[in-house]
């Protein structure tokens, strides 16, 4: 099977109408490959096991490995960097945003509660944080911004459907 899609947002590192084109192959239930753009795998060797990575031009990368220890319970980890750009509202140069850019790797537990919720505990070693506003993502950068690599803890309900 193939997918098409088109990828926009005003506020992306690439800030036009992105086409995606990618062959789905799935030879069996246990794996998923999307080869082509934007790329992806899922893998499920068993019911207990969840392997999955995901990438999205130009930085957006997302690797997750989840254990099923009961039920309705998981154990996860893995690994993604995280990209949020903004406009600003009084911004003197039009084509000016506002990042917020880290990387992390964690490890977790997610409960399924029920009803399409789970709750879900993560702990995580977040690393390259920065905050700067700028033209692009990687150059006209001012009001640079970075933290030391730290310990970050959440705590979240979540609705999955």
């Amino acid at each position: 099977d193939w997918s098409f899609s088109l990828f926009y947002s005003p506020t992306s590192q690439l800030p036009y109408p992105l086409p995606g084109i990618a062959y789905v192959w799935k030879p069996d239930e246990t794996f998923e490959a999307k080869i082509g753009l934007p790329p992806g795998i899922e893998w499920r060797p068993n019911d207990d096991w969840e392997i999955t990575f995901n990438y999205f031009p130009l930085v957006n990368v997302n690797a997750m490995v989840r254990r099923r220890l009961a039920d309705k319970l998981w154990l996860f980890g893995g690994y993604r960097t995280d990209t949020q750009i903004y406009f600003l509202a009084d911004r003197l140069i039009e084509k000016e945003r506002f990042y917020v850019f880290d990387q992390r790797a964690g490890i977790g537990l997610d409960q399924h509660i029920g009803s399409g919720f789970s709750l879900e505990f993560l702990a995580s070693y977040l690393f390259d944080r920065e905050l700067f506003q700028g033209t692009s993502f990687t150059s006209g950068r001012t009001d640079v911004i970075e933290f030391d690599p730290g310990l970050g803890l959440s705590l979240q309900l979540l609705w999955r459907r």
